[in-house]
């Protein structure tokens, strides 16, 4: 439908759509195009969301997509203007959400290695989904928390106060007590917007 529509009108579009999720670039005509989507999901007895539904230039806006971002920006490296795709805030927030739950102190009565073992496979995870493009800043900011978040843990189990830096150091966190290492380069594509 989506595609014949744009065959009536001559606008060149691009239909990005995962299950119910959908975005649609183009270069003009977006107001047209989207009263004519809110026309064919009526006559599909559906209705866009109003909440999440938005019309927006990409070149200077930055969009949250399937979890990630995506914005215009400068490289600092090259000077050219690249697509910067990196987990979104809201992920990053469910990211850290999510340790805190499995690393909460009613967990300290649970065997300290199954409690390490759910956090390394709920790491392992999101770090797979979300492994590529221009990651790193996030991935830095994600390892940083989950190390602070391990020591907390440690240190609550063993009814220790303070943050335990010297106690737990990276190293030691990573081969006596295998916590996933989130890496923080991640591999890089340069990517380029039409």
């Amino acid at each position: 439908m989506f595609l014949s529509y744009c065959r009536l009108t001559g606008l060149a579009a691009e239909l990005v759509r995962y299950a119910d999720d959908f975005v649609i670039l183009m270069r003009g005509g977006a107001e047209k195009t989207l009263a004519a989507v809110k026309q064919m999901l009526e006559r599909m007895g559906l209705k866009l969301n109003e909440k999440k539904t938005r019309l927006m230039d990409a070149r200077t806006g930055s969009l949250d997509y399937l979890g990630f971002t995506f914005s215009r920006k400068k490289s600092s490296k090259t000077g050219r203007v690249i697509t910067l795709i990196e987990p979104s805030q809201e992920s990053e927030r469910y990211f850290r959400d999510e340790v805190r739950s499995l690393t909460a102190r009613w967990t300290h009565c649970r065997p300290q290695k199954q409690v390490l073992e759910q956090v390394n496979r709920y790491v392992q995870g999101w770090v797979n989904y979300f492994y590529l493009y221009n990651s790193t800043r996030v991935f830095c900011r994600q390892r940083f928390f989950l190390e602070q978040r391990t020591r907390k843990y440690l240190q609550g189990r063993r009814q220790i106060k303070g943050f335990g830096y010297y106690r737990w150091p990276p190293a030691r966190l990573y081969k006596e007590f295998k916590l996933c290492a989130i890496p923080v380069r991640s591999p890089y594509r340069q990517t380029r917007m039409p």
